[in-house]
């Protein structure tokens, strides 16, 4: 008998271990910007959740909170954009690494800088004397607009003056309160539908693709973690290619309607088509070409004090690993 519950106990040991699930926390961020949220609350897309990983979104007002977070190990995953990035590392002392790529500007679709029709305003020198809409200082917009206005032969500092808006774009524009606002891919497909706007120029035009959101964490926890990360971005894969599939477009816009509390149609003409959305690389990749260049150019606008070498801060095995076991080619 006492052998028989020995036995037991071991099989029970046993079997908890091989349940036992690592959970990874992940910084949320807008739907569907940000797909991790749709895709890991459906089985279908995310078949290996449950086994060896399981998820826990973690609501954070921004990259900065996020850091914190990371850092105090309350967060294992966090949605980074270049400028975040180099000031974790330069600012913060965190030693961390990109690992996969979440959303990419320029390659299909570019955030539009864009003007009233009623403007009058035809090229980027007719902003002289003009107000200019940005969600944030020193971040990608600030930047974006600064050298365009450069290669216009315009003075950021002096001939225009540039205002923090926030994520208003549209109606700061259309109340007349700025000249031209940013736009990415889900705003300027409202704002079309309404008419009465068009572009001015892209964010592509201020130095070509930017990676503009991509996921990063600690290198320890990549390191200590592998193969769960490897397990839960196979699922971020062969879900993204899922939303992506156009025999599954009807259901996926009924989960992206559920996942932002909106109605369906607000996303048919624009959610996932190439050309209307951000590009997001079939394999995970984070673009390192364009990336590195996002960073160099933080030094040159003084955002960060010294160039940071990219490669020594990226692991890509993890997405490797993971398109292969997806079945990605």
């Amino acid at each position: 008998m006492k052998k028989l519950l020995i036995a037991a106990l071991a099989l029970g040991v046993a079997a908890g271990a091989a349940n036992a699930q690592t959970k990874v926390k992940i910084g949320s961020g807008l739907v569907p910007v940000h797909i991790s949220t749709i895709i890991f609350s459906d089985a279908r897309l995310s078949p290996n959740k449950g086994k060896t990983y399981d998820v826990e979104f973690v609501a954070s007002r921004g990259s900065s909170q996020q850091m914190t977070a990371l850092a105090a190990g309350e967060l294992n995953l966090v949605g980074f954009s270049a400028a975040a990035f180099g000031a974790g590392i330069e600012n913060g002392g965190l030693d961390l690494v990109a690992l996969s790529d979440l959303m990419q500007d320029g390659p299909e679709f570019s955030s539009i800088y864009a003007v009233l029709d009623s403007s009058g305003i035809r090229s980027v020198k007719d902003l002289k004397g003009k107000v200019i809409g940005i969600n944030a200082r020193g971040g990608t917009q600030d930047m974006t607009v600064r050298t365009i206005l450069k290669q216009a032969g315009l003075d950021p500092d002096k001939d225009v003056q540039i205002s923090e808006i926030g994520f208003n774009a549209e109606a700061a524009l259309r109340d007349g309160k700025v000249a031209t606002s940013s736009f990415s891919s889900g705003p300027w497909a409202s704002a079309s539908r309404k008419g009465g706007v068009h572009p001015l120029f892209y964010e592509r035009d201020a130095g070509g693709d930017k990676q503009f959101l991509f996921y990063g964490t600690m290198r320890d926890y990549a390191k200590k973690n592998h193969a769960v990360l490897v397990d839960l971005f196979a699922d971020y894969l062969h879900g993204w290619h899922w939303l992506k599939d156009p025999k599954n477009r009807d259901e996926m816009l009924k989960l992206v309607a559920a996942a932002t509390k909106q109605p369906a149609e607000n996303f048919v003409d624009w959610v996932f088509l190439p050309g209307k959305d951000f590009h997001r690389d079939p394999k995970g990749r984070v673009n390192a070409k364009a990336l590195q260049a996002n960073l160099d150019d933080l030094v040159g606008f003084g955002v960060m004090k010294k160039k940071l070498v990219l490669a020594e801060h990226m692991d890509d095995s993890i997405v490797r690993e993971a398109a292969a076991k997806a079945g990605i080619k």
